[in-house]
């Protein structure tokens, strides 16, 4: 008997960034684009942000990651979207 595993919001292209940014948020949610874009299963992604800002070092590491993205992310803010968020 094969277990099922629970759909997750990565698993239909959305991602979401909530809290602020940090040097580890940013990665993981980098980390996330770039797996979208290996496996290739998504036509585009979601990204839906609420954040208050943060880290811009690490806010600039995640757009330079979402500008190389040949998968096109569309964002919308929910909530507080501030400064680097």
């Amino acid at each position: 008997m094969s277990k099922h595993k629970p759909d997750t919001l990565e698993d239909h292209g959305i991602l979401y960034l909530t809290g602020p940014i940090t040097p580890d948020s940013s990665e993981a949610l980098a980390r996330a684009i770039l797996l979208a874009n290996l496996k290739g299963r998504h036509q585009r992604l979601q990204l839906i942000v609420n954040s208050p800002g943060g880290d811009v070092g690490a806010g600039f590491a995640l757009l330079d990651v979402m500008e190389w993205s040949t998968v096109p992310i569309y964002t919308v803010g929910l909530g507080q979207v501030a400064s680097m968020g």
